[in-house]
């Protein structure tokens, strides 16, 4: 939406994510803070359609965060329209060369977005390919092609699962387990908010294809 749609509101220039039992709700600016995107993650019931492009309802969405904070609802609200889509969940792939023919990114590693991750490996992909093709001779591009999936695979497994596992950190009911998560969240936004994610954001995409 339009960042004038929620020029009222006091949204910092960040992304935000609220979590709760079995949902949860990101907001982050984009087009330089011209817009704000929100996704909400909610439980699929019997909704089973497998689409980029399904369009949903302002109404639907404000009624799954029915009782949430205001800010979050007032998001909502804001929206003139939402599309909606399925989240499917895949089994890493052991092989993703064949021949001269690979894949990456999604295709080769598709994953669940609870990292936030699934462009940001493709061109961590496509960085490592490249390095690895280049320094195969023309004849041996199936060697650089196998190269370039045994540095990467141990690395996108590794994002695979802690989105998967977030599926249920993110969701946890009320009680000890969700107060437990919240001080361990809260203790890591105190010292740095990417002081638990340094294996995943201080990533050399040219340091393994050279090694």
């Amino acid at each position: 939406m339009p960042a004038a749609r929620v020029a009222h509101l006091p949204l910092q220039r960040i992304a935000n994510s609220w979590l709760g039992p079995g949902r949860h709700f990101v907001h982050y600016w984009v087009a330089g803070g011209r817009y704000l995107n929100f996704v909400a993650v909610v439980p699929a019931g019997d909704w089973r359609v497998e689409s980029w492009s399904a369009t949903g309802e302002v109404a639907d969405a404000l009624a799954e965060f029915a009782g949430w904070h205001p800010t979050v609802q007032a998001i909502i609200g804001a929206a003139e329209r939402t599309h909606r889509w399925g989240l499917y969940d895949r089994e890493p792939l052991t092989t993703w060369s064949a021949g001269r023919v690979t894949l990456l990114g999604d295709a080769a590693h598709a994953m669940l977005p609870f990292m936030a991750q699934g462009a940001c490996q493709a061109i961590e992909d496509a960085a490592v390919l490249a390095r690895c093709l280049a320094d195969a001779a023309p004849a041996t591009v199936a060697d650089g092609l196998r190269r370039y999936e045994k540095i990467r695979q141990p690395r996108v497994w590794q994002v695979q699962r802690a989105s998967r596992d977030n599926v249920v950190t993110y969701h946890l009911p009320d009680g000890d387990a969700q107060r437990a998560r919240d001080a361990r969240y809260a203790a890591l936004m105190a010292e740095s908010p990417w002081a638990a994610r340094g294996w995943l954001f201080g990533y050399d995409a040219d340091a393994p294809a050279t090694g």
